[in-house]
């Protein structure tokens, strides 16, 4: 008998409601376990005590940037996430301030909004692979027009 492999677990940083569902769902499509949280202060205390395989993190938080989120999080030698690779999460466009973050310790950058199909190949290339017919399969509800 295989026993399967638990599923990587994603530390997911991003106030915007909608945007957070989104991703919470596409993650989980995906194959992830994602806690999720809408504060960086909260999530910084649980991705010291539990370890998570990615940080997921938008830049622009209510309490705290997702640079300094990121520093507190390899700063302390005592996070069980201190080594988790980590995801910048953007709506800026601007390519300066994309290197910026990079230089932050990001190891890539995602432009929101962000189509599912992207979002598993920038896993993919962070050494994450995705199931594609997962990926296929998510549709997430698009509203008709009557509904708009």
């Amino acid at each position: 008998m295989n026993a399967r492999a638990e599923p990587p677990k994603v530390l997911l940083v991003e106030d915007d409601p909608v945007s957070r569902a989104f991703l919470e769902e596409a993650l989980t499509s995906l194959g992830w376990k994602v806690a999720a949280f809408g504060e960086a202060m909260p999530a910084l205390e649980h991705a010291r005590q539990n370890t998570f395989a990615l940080l997921a993190t938008d830049r622009n938080l209510p309490d705290l940037s997702g640079e300094n989120l990121l520093a507190a999080l390899r700063s302390d030698t005592a996070s069980l996430s201190r080594t988790a690779r980590a995801l910048a999460l953007t709506a800026d466009a601007d390519p300066q301030r994309h290197a910026t973050l990079r230089a932050a310790g990001f190891d890539a950058v995602a432009m929101k909004p962000i189509l599912l199909d992207v979002l598993a190949k920038l896993l993919a290339s962070l050494g994450f692979p995705t199931d594609n017919a997962t990926a296929e399969s998510f549709a997430p509800a698009t509203p008709t027009r009557e509904e708009i």
